[in-house]
């Protein structure tokens, strides 16, 4: 899989974005969860990372992982519309 490659890093953070999107959009919580903290970890300041950490913070409240979701949240340096709402 591309987002594993280390080929090129543009390519893989993509990739990686992708495949936690596409987790989300088929309601594979966990998993998009799993991948989407990947790609906040490793990608910090990622051309995706916002819209990562509002599928994240969906993503927990897909799963009902309400307390991971709030510390989660309460974590973030700065909120979103999108994720204050979810808060």
């Amino acid at each position: 899989m591309s987002y594993k490659s280390s080929f090129n890093t543009g390519i893989t953070e993509e990739a990686l974005f992708t495949h936690g999107k596409v987790c989300y959009e088929l309601s594979r919580f966990s998993q998009a969860t799993k991948i989407f903290k990947t790609y906040l970890d490793q990608y910090p300041k990622g051309s995706r990372y916002q819209e990562s950490v509002e599928l994240l913070t969906d993503s927990y409240m897909g799963s009902r992982d309400f307390d991971d979701a709030i510390q989660f949240i309460e974590g973030l340096k700065t909120r979103s519309m999108r994720v204050n709402i979810s808060y």
